[in-house]
Order: C-alpha cells, then structure tokens, then sequence
C-alpha cells in the first residue's frame, strides 16, 4: 500500500484533530453540567430543612451554580453542532438529528436559568 498524497494526509490529521476537540468540547460540556448540579446541592449542605439560608449558600446558587451549568450548555451545544456539521461520515438522518438537538440545546440554553434555578 502507497502512503497517501500530502495534501490528504493533511486533511484525514486537521479532521481528526477536529474531531478530538468536538469531543473534548461535548465532555467538557457534560462535565460543567455535573458541576453546577453538585454546587446546587453542595450549597444545601447542613441547612436545616426549610430553613433560611446563609450567605455562602446564596452565593453558590445565585452565581456559580448557574455560570456552570451555562458554560456547560454552552459547551454541550458547540460539541454537539461541531458532530453535526464535521462528522461528514455519519448517516444523514443521524446529522439531522444532531442539527434537531443542537436546536433543543439552543433554546434550553437562552431559557434554562429562569427554569432551573431560583432567583431571588
């Protein structure tokens, strides 16, 4: 078997290269949703039930736990269009539902933290 040309083996290392951070950004994504869901809790830790809570616990709610799971829908949208649109081997209908949701992604993305988290 020949070695191939230059100019393809160029292509096959940027598309794999390509692919690696579309999957590392689809991880990464998963992750800061994890993240912002153990602050969420982390902030109940040795709070009484249906008792106030102190400032620190309002602070990992009302801050760090939504900036979390934002970058983390953020994140999660970028991997997941970036399989949609550089995963040229993938089934059409398969890439279609990708493109479907990524859209789901977007939209919970622009409404997510009035839904789930509570302000004030």
């Amino acid at each position: 078997m020949q070695p191939l040309p230059p100019m393809v083996a160029a292509e096959t290392s940027m598309r794999q290269t390509i692919n690696l951070i579309v999957s590392l950004a689809f991880v990464v994504g998963l992750g800061c949703l994890a993240v912002a869901g153990m602050i969420w809790s982390y902030s109940y830790v040795g709070v009484p039930s249906g008792g106030p809570l102190p400032q620190g616990s309002l602070d990992l709610q009302r801050a760090w736990a939504p900036i979390f799971w934002n970058l983390g829908m953020l994140f999660l949208l970028l991997g997941i269009l970036g399989n949609a649109v550089y995963r040229k081997t993938t089934d059409p209908l398969a890439r279609l539902l990708l493109w479907l949701v990524a859209l789901v992604v977007a939209l919970l993305l622009v409404t997510t933290p009035t839904i789930f988290f509570t302000f004030g």
